[in-house]
């Protein structure tokens, strides 16, 4: 959901060792991820506004180097990433037309925090 919080690599590295230590007697499951540190770069990419086109400089300037880009940027990532927002935010991308209403997506929203069955007819 656009209003949640990502949940940040370290928990998400915590997460997956988990998973993987639960699974492990199992010799027919294998677990397939992302490295949490590039799913924190891509909920920067992807929660980001006209103010990560910095760091996407620097990083093109560091020849794609992002760990370097995100260690020399002014920005803060976790401003993007892991700070839940408010439904009355402005978003990035409010001002794009992708056919499906923000009103229906915060009633997904609320019924999701409510632990509600979903209503896929509602979007």
């Amino acid at each position: 959901f656009q209003w949640a919080p990502f949940d940040g690599a370290a928990s998400l590295q915590t997460k997956l060792e988990i998973v993987k230590r639960g699974v492990r007697r199992f010799a027919n499951v294998r677990v397939l991820h992302e490295n949490p540190r590039e799913a924190a770069l891509q909920a920067l990419l992807a929660r980001g506004d006209r103010r990560v086109a910095d760091f996407l400089e620097l990083a093109a300037s560091f020849d794609g180097d992002w760990r370097r880009a995100l260690r020399e940027w002014e920005g803060d990532p976790d401003f993007y990433t892991t700070r839940p927002r408010s439904i009355d935010e402005p978003l990035p991308w409010d001002h794009f037309d992708v056919g499906v209403k923000k009103a229906g997506l915060l009633r997904e929203w609320e019924r999701a925090q409510a632990e509600t069955p979903a209503c896929v007819g509602a979007l």
